[in-house]
């Protein structure tokens, strides 16, 4: 059964192989803490055998989000679609709010994906210490979250507790 995105028709069942030339983009279908976010790209597209290297869309005290992607792109969404045609897109809006996890499945909207991000790709200053523990004191406990299905709020949407559960934006490197 074909599945309407971007007003395009695309298929049920997307081509995971990289387009060439271009790189692949998806949400994590994996909903992770805070402390667990660094690895979980590699670990979801290893899982569902997308090959390549992965790298999520995260900033840190020391690194924004913008310089942890590396290439000039175009990224494509596991469907096809382009969401960001070369790095310099990266600082601002996706080219769709359409997306899809690491199994070729289309994504819900509104569904919140940590960035530590603020709009424009540098570092927002909440990032769960870095993203690098699992135990969180008051003072140090939120991240910033972005929010899938909308251009505006992709990266810097709300704050959430680091103990929570959130998506992770994956970049192919």
């Amino acid at each position: 059964t074909p599945v309407v995105q971007d007003l395009k028709t695309v298929s049920a069942t997307p081509d995971l192989a990289p387009t060439s030339g271009a790189k692949r983009f998806f949400v994590t279908k994996t909903l992770y803490k805070g402390g667990a976010v660094l690895n979980a790209c590699q670990t979801s597209a290893d899982a569902a055998s997308l090959g390549g290297t992965w790298v999520p869309w995260l900033s840190t005290a020391g690194l924004s989000a913008k310089s942890r992607v590396m290439g000039t792109g175009p990224w494509k969404t596991l469907g096809g679609v382009t969401i960001f045609s070369n790095a310099a897109q990266l600082g601002t809006t996706p080219s769709t709010t359409t997306i899809t996890d690491e199994t070729g499945v289309l994504m819900s909207v509104f569904e919140r994906v940590w960035t530590g991000t603020a709009n424009g790709g540098s570092s927002s200053g909440l990032t769960c210490l870095s993203w690098s523990t699992s135990t969180y004191s008051t003072s140090s406990s939120l991240g910033t979250v972005g929010r899938t299905g909308t251009a505006l709020e992709w990266t810097d949407y709300e704050y959430r507790q680091c103990d929570t559960n959130a998506h992770v934006y994956c970049f192919e490197q």
